[in-house]
């Protein structure tokens, strides 16, 4: 009797709680229960209605050209095609046209255009294996990890590897992705200007120093000739290192002491390349890691012959360019570079002056700046006539 009398009393001083408690497992298994169905009636379109939708779908343009007239009639001359790419194209030695198409042909064949999954399981093919077995012994390391996307690659890699407590220092003239990855990672972000500015910021106490530095920066079309120098210093002020590499400054040898090399494929991917330990610690812990197997076979197979062929050739011949670094100083990239960068009043005024009246196209960045790829294609009057435009 007093039991009872104690249970009635508990539900009506609880009653509140019971009911709100029953209703949160009934919404619970609702939710549960019917979260992936759609009424029948949403799905089912007939032909016509198909038809109808797709003929009257107007999707908005992405990105709007609203950045002045300037930039309005630049687009209108790349609209009609009407000029040359060639100096914005990155295949500085001319590859694309000495791919053997039968054997990507054959890889499309065999494989499809699409793969999906991680190393090891559905999607890898033998393809996938022996190009990170190419990269890894070029580089003289234990092993290599082949991303289907060079940016996500080095995202996936930075920020694998940069915790929040750790110290990175970055060249003020960082590309974006690198500047975005460790954003992400939020660490403690240094940049520093040259090697001897790095030197003094490296002196700084920290638990934890990574360096990130490109060989051959994209945004200047500066190499940076301290690798080796700064490499002897690892013991004495306590940093690891990831360089950053395109396959552009492939030829160039790299000291054995850089804990991680990052780069980019020209037939689209990117790469890691490090220890053994390093590489296995990325596919269980990389955070964007996009699966080697990702990147289509036929794509493969196109990096491979690309590399194949870089081995076997002489360094780029930058003979064309060389002799005007004397009479144009607004030329900052190195003499040996085959990305020329220069520092210009109006960027955009300059691209759209050679487009219009030169028919040649070139890159217009961060205002004042134009940026420019050299290939065979490439003659020395047209080089002068960017260099003529350019001059302030």
């Amino acid at each position: 009797m007093i039991f009872n009398w104690m249970s009635i009393k508990f539900i009506k001083e609880n009653l509140l709680v019971i009911i709100s408690q029953v209703a949160l497992i009934f919404l619970t298994y609702i939710l549960v229960r019917y979260q992936y169905r759609s009424p029948k009636s949403e799905l089912i379109l007939t032909k016509q209605e198909e038809e109808d939708l797709i003929r009257n779908n107007k999707i908005d343009s992405l990105t709007s050209y609203k950045h002045n007239d300037v930039f309005d009639k630049t687009i209108k001359y790349l609209e009609n095609n009407e000029v040359s790419y060639k100096f914005v194209s990155t295949d500085i030695f001319n590859y694309n046209s000495k791919l053997d198409i039968k054997r990507l042909a054959d890889k499309i064949i065999d494989n499809g255009i699409g793969t999906c999954g991680p190393r090891g399981f559905y999607g890898t093919s033998i393809d996938h294996i022996e190009l990170e077995e190419i990269i890894s012994v070029f580089h003289n390391k234990e092993a290599a990890l082949v991303y289907s996307n060079s940016s996500a690659g080095k995202i996936s890699t930075i920020c694998c590897f940069v915790k929040p407590k750790h110290t990175v220092f970055i060249r003020d003239t960082a590309n974006e992705i690198i500047k975005r990855a460790v954003l992400k990672s939020k660490a403690v972000v240094v940049y520093f200007k040259n090697y001897s500015d790095l030197i003094n910021q490296l002196k700084i106490e920290s638990n934890f120093k990574i360096i990130i530095i490109e060989d051959l920066s994209l945004m200047t079309g500066q190499y940076f000739n301290k690798i080796n120098e700064l490499c002897d210093k690892k013991e004495e002020l306590g940093f690891r290192m990831i360089l950053d590499v395109n396959y552009f400054s492939l030829k160039r040898l790299y000291n054995d002491k850089i804990d991680i090399i990052m780069g980019s494929l020209p037939f689209n991917g990117g790469y890691a390349v490090t220890t053994n330990d390093n590489i296995g610690y990325m596919r269980i812990n990389a955070k964007a890691y996009v699966f080697s197997a990702s990147l289509p076979v036929f794509l493969i197979e196109a990096n491979k012959q690309f590399l194949s062929r870089l081995y076997k050739d002489s360094e780029f011949d930058n003979s064309k360019i060389r002799k005007f670094y004397k009479n144009y100083k607004n030329i900052i990239s190195s003499v040996n570079s085959p990305i020329v960068v220069l520092k210009v009043s109006d960027a955009y005024k300059v691209q759209h002056d050679l487009i219009s009246k030169e028919k040649i196209l070139i890159e217009a960045f961060n205002k004042n700046y134009v940026r420019f790829y050299l290939n065979d294609d490439v003659t020395e009057k047209e080089i002068e006539k960017i260099l003529n435009k350019s001059k302030d």
